[in-house]
């Protein structure tokens, strides 16, 4: 294929141009056009093969780095968290409080009291009636501990007891009976309070609450 070299008008195999014509012909090849076509995967992979490969000690490195990052993130955080956590102490079962009882109980002393009837009758011989007092005085007050009522009743007592002996020369019988009587002696009673042993402490335990959320937050 030949081409006009004064207008390029194709003339095939023609000595002259049939556009212009022109005698002398130039024969000029036609470019040929190119057109380019995409790589293909064996090309590529032949690009990626002409690389250096990676060598396991970068690998390794770039692995440690990585655990390196998340375990310096998880040590923040658990400082972190230390540093503004919250405790206290919380109660699972509120503590019952001690109740108690009312006890009578016998408190070692002794009551002492007169019984408003007299020992002694009027005409009985006033040795034998002031005997029959000592007797009483005796089995009353002597060798048992008394209430403070009743050590003074029992001090009053004796004290009626020497004053009939200091009359024994004057008086041999009973003309008049008195106040004083028969005695009898009880033991003191008393009211306590006594615990019926059944107070129960709270059951607690330490609660945590890390970032607002994590434990046991309120």
């Amino acid at each position: 294929m030949a081409f006009c070299s004064k207008c390029g008008n194709d003339i095939g195999e023609k000595k002259f141009c049939t556009n212009c014509g022109a005698q002398s012909v130039e024969q000029v090849p036609k470019p040929k056009i190119t057109i380019p076509v995409a790589e293909t995967p064996d090309v590529v992979a032949e690009t990626s093969a002409n690389q250096p490969p990676e060598t396991s000690l970068q690998t390794r490195k770039r692995l440690l780095y990585f655990i390196g990052a998340g375990v310096a993130v998880v040590l923040g955080l658990v400082i972190v968290g230390a540093a503004t956590a919250r405790h206290w102490e919380k109660t699972d079962v509120p503590a019952k409080a001690e109740t108690f009882r009312s006890e009578v109980y016998l408190t070692g002393n002794y009551d002492v009291f007169d019984t408003g009837v007299n020992p002694c009758w009027i005409g009985e011989d006033w040795t034998s009636c002031t005997n029959t007092y000592i007797d009483e005085y005796n089995y009353a007050c002597i060798g048992v501990p008394l209430t403070p009522a009743s050590y003074d009743y029992c001090a009053r007592y004796l004290s009626m007891i020497q004053d009939m002996q200091a009359r024994d020369t004057y008086y041999a019988y009973v003309s008049s009976l008195g106040s004083w009587g028969y005695l009898s002696q009880v033991p003191e009673q008393a009211t306590r309070q006594v615990s019926n042993n059944d107070f129960r402490p709270a059951v607690t335990h330490s609660a945590v609450c890390i970032f607002g959320f994590l434990g046991e937050c309120r």
